[in-house]
């Protein structure tokens, strides 16, 4: 079969995004066994000619499709012959579906494309330096100096061009799929027609191809074929959702423009859509709602205040503690060294940032306010003298009592007698400056006054004065709590006593004072 190849194509130089000048094949007149022959032998690369050959070849491989099915009806236990094109697919693949989803471009086009540019990887460029797609430069410092065709001064000349190396097809279709994602210099949307979401199908891709990486007005005709004839789109599958679930906790977004917010689970529908840069809210702290995990990738949903935002791949951002309780508490403490200081409980938001060490304050009483639970640990809310310090590890402090109720009261006692209690400055065990000030056997047979009492886990404590003078704290069971006279009047009159056998007559109102004496053992009756 003769093919004429004078047809004009403009190529588009991979590697540098040039287009270059009409080219005229000089095997016009060859047949394409003696052009794929030429391919393969790779004297002169020409990625046309590449294309053309790869074409032919296709077409060639129909009789052994013939052959095949021919084979499966003679003789059914037959070995069932595969076509070089076959063999091809079946050693690219898996780096398609691979750079598929590192990229979001179809691995039906990629896997295509190789076999197009690269005459099914027959073509001497791939043989010699594993170069599917023409790029010319060094890859990590390999190349070959290969001749190629150049159209210069309006004619075309060979020149000997260096083209890259590459250790494996892998990094050669690495290099293009990269160029798809990215684009060119001036342009880094230049191929934004052939990515997943921006497309319904592989044949949207393969048409924005044309004219852009191949002038060729056939380009995604041939692209399509191959893809069709060989079944490529079973390597375009969607990602499988292994689990989707409501969640609520936060992330601050990373200022990076790498990642987008997508309206589904990016990659799982035809119907995804990419919506937004995620770095437009880089710093900014965002709810997640709900959290799904794909083959690929852990995708979030996010809402900014009230605004679902979409779905986005979990290293877009910074994870932060879930906080799963917080209360407010009233406590004294003393810290221990080695501790950081935060401006926020760590873990759990942005601009989290130490402000101080623990072990500036070990000589000194904090009070803490509030406590809170997150999966690392408890963290405290430490103040010094009211001002707020910041949040520490609980670890880091030796809790007093805490406090649990403090109330001014009015009220009288006295201390028991043979009560062997001290009197503290403070409620004892409630602060590192707790310290006796009185041995409370001083103030038997004595009127006190109650102005305070507090609970801690300890028990309950009462503040008592001696006229106007505050003594401290007592453990409330060492009063005896005397009856307040709600009344006194003066009277003259006339009156029987009648009286049990053990009453008493007190020099005082009894129980109103420690004055309060019997002044006889019995009253007669």
């Amino acid at each position: 079969m003769k093919k004429n190849l004078v047809n004009t194509v403009i190529v588009t130089c991979l590697s540098l995004g040039l287009t270059i000048a009409p080219f005229q094949s000089v095997f016009a007149a060859d047949s394409s066994e003696d052009a794929i022959q030429h391919v393969k032998e790779g004297t002169v690369f020409s990625l046309e000619e590449n294309r053309q050959a790869a074409m032919d070849m296709m077409e060639q491989d129909q009789s052994i499709q013939s052959n095949r099915a021919a084979q499966a009806r003679v003789a059914t236990f037959a070995a069932p012959v595969q076509s070089k094109q076959e063999k091809f697919f079946a050693s690219i693949s898996g780096y398609a579906q691979k750079l598929s989803q590192k990229y979001n471009v179809y691995a039906s086009v990629m896997m295509a494309q190789s076999a197009l540019e690269s005459a099914w990887g027959e073509s001497g460029l791939s043989k010699k330096a594993n170069n599917f797609f023409g790029v010319k430069g060094k890859y990590k410092g390999q190349s070959v100096i290969v001749e190629t065709r150049e159209f210069s001064n309006g004619k075309w000349i060979t020149i000997r061009a260096e083209f890259r190396k590459y250790p494996s097809f892998y990094e050669s279709m690495e290099d293009n799929a990269s160029k798809l994602r990215n684009g060119v210099s001036w342009d880094h949307n230049y191929y934004k027609g052939t990515w997943y979401e921006n497309t319904k199908s592989y044949k949207d891709s393969t048409k924005w191809l044309t004219g852009r990486y191949a002038t060729d007005p056939d380009y995604n005709k041939k692209l399509d074929s191959i893809i069709e004839k060989y079944g490529l789109t079973k390597y375009d599958k969607y990602d499988t959702i292994l689990y989707n679930k409501a969640v609520n906790y936060k992330r601050t977004i990373l200022n990076s423009k790498t990642y987008y917010f997508y309206s589904d689970i990016y990659h799982t529908n035809p119907k995804v859509k990419k919506l937004e840069n995620a770095g437009n809210y880089a710093n900014k702290e965002v709810q997640v709602v709900r959290e799904a995990k794909t083959d690929r990738a852990t995708w979030l949903q996010v809402k900014y205040g009230s605004r679902i935002l979409g779905w986005v791949n979990k290293n877009a951002g910074t994870i932060y503690d879930p906080i799963t309780s917080q209360k407010n508490v009233q406590v004294n403490a003393q810290s221990k060294k080695g501790y950081p200081i935060y401006n926020k409980i760590y873990g759990t938001a942005s601009g989290v940032k130490q402000v101080a060490k623990s072990d500036t304050y070990v000589k000194n009483e904090l009070q803490v306010s509030k406590e809170a639970v997150t999966k690392r640990g408890t963290w405290a809310e430490v103040k010094k003298s009211g001002k707020v310090l910041g949040w520490v590890d609980k670890k880091a402090l030796t809790y007093f009592d805490a406090v649990t109720s403090n109330k001014a009261v009015s009220s009288l006692g006295m201390i028991k007698p043979g009560v062997n209690v001290s009197i503290y400055n403070q409620i004892y065990g409630t602060t590192a400056n707790t310290a006796s000030v009185a041995e409370a056997k001083k103030y038997t047979n004595r009127d006190l006054k109650i102005i305070r009492e507090a609970t801690t886990k300890r028990g309950n404590w009462a503040q008592i004065q001696e006229g106007s003078k505050t003594l401290g704290w007592i453990s409330k069971g060492s009063l005896t709590y005397l009856d307040k006279i709600t009344s006194k009047k003066t009277l003259k009159v006339n009156a029987k006593v009648k009286a049990q056998k053990n009453d008493s007559v007190y020099t005082q109102v009894y129980n109103t004072t420690s004055q309060a004496k019997k002044s006889s053992q019995s009253v007669e009756l």
